[in-house]
């Protein structure tokens, strides 16, 4: 079977958002300006009483969330359907397909969680065991679970983003998600790994230390360079996602082609 190209589907996923920088552009605009300006609302709400400032952090985080799902979903239907697949008013209905995707991203979440968890407490309860004997020892063994589990991590978190783009596009397997993700990725786990998550998240990992510091959210100052400054740091983390977005959905438009050409072989 052929292999996944790492370089060949990186480099088609950062080119792609650059060739058709409109589209994106007008996707983006829009969702950094929502979500904008809810922050912007809650950051007036938390200085409220407990009931509005609970109140307001909730709707706002909905909104939010809300936001960069249709962003994401839009641009999955852009990048594997064509333009033809979402229009200016459809992009902000929300449908099951949009719940679906949502709720596919909570469950990713909670998987990544356990995946890094379940192994960084295994390393602690071995270096509490020995922490009075071989410091350095339980020092190695807090290092190796967290390493471990950031592995296994980013393993299964690539191996099972694939859904996202399936589910952006309305595509139903006749088995199970499980089954359809492992036949997709045949072969070619580490290498979607690699793509997904080991070679993007050092450079969001910068990119969001660089949004720290030198754009930091300073909420005494006037609330023109507050809303600056905030509509700045969603842009970013917008611009982020887009390309995260590209590198899955061109990931799993080579996986799908590899997986019909197989399946081409083995019907000759």
């Amino acid at each position: 079977m052929r292999k996944l190209s790492i370089q060949q589907t990186l480099r088609e996923a950062v080119l792609l958002p650059f060739r058709h920088w409109r589209h994106f552009s007008i996707l983006l605009i829009g969702s950094v300006v929502l979500v904008s300006v809810t922050l912007a609302a809650v950051l007036v709400l938390v200085q409220q009483e407990w009931m509005v400032k609970v109140l307001g952090m909730f709707i706002g985080s909905a909104i939010v969330v809300g936001s960069f799902t249709m962003l994401a979903i839009s641009c999955h239907r852009f990048i594997l359907l064509g333009d033809s697949s979402i229009s200016s008013f459809q992009i902000w209905n929300w449908r099951m397909r949009e719940t679906r995707f949502l709720l596919c991203g909570l469950a990713l979440a909670i998987v990544g969680m356990f995946c890094v968890f379940a192994p960084l407490m295994l390393g602690v309860f071995i270096g509490r065991i020995f922490e009075e004997e071989f410091k350095l020892f339980s020092v190695i063994a807090l290092l190796s679970g967290g390493s471990v589990g950031f592995v296994i991590c980013c393993y299964l978190t690539a191996w099972l983003s694939l859904i996202f783009p399936a589910v952006a596009i309305d595509k139903r397997p006749t088995e199970g998600w499980i089954e359809w993700s492992s036949a997709l990725t045949s072969n070619n786990e580490w290498r979607l790994a690699t793509i997904v998550m080991f070679i993007p998240l050092p450079f969001w990992w910068v990119i969001d230390w660089l949004g720290n510091h030198l754009i930091p959210i300073v909420r005494e100052a006037p609330i023109e360079i507050t809303l600056a400054t905030l509509a700045l740091r969603i842009a970013i983390i917008g611009i982020e996602l887009v390309f995260q977005v590209a590198i899955l959905s061109v990931s799993y438009r080579e996986l799908s082609a590899i997986e019909i050409a197989a399946g081409e072989q083995t019907g000759s």
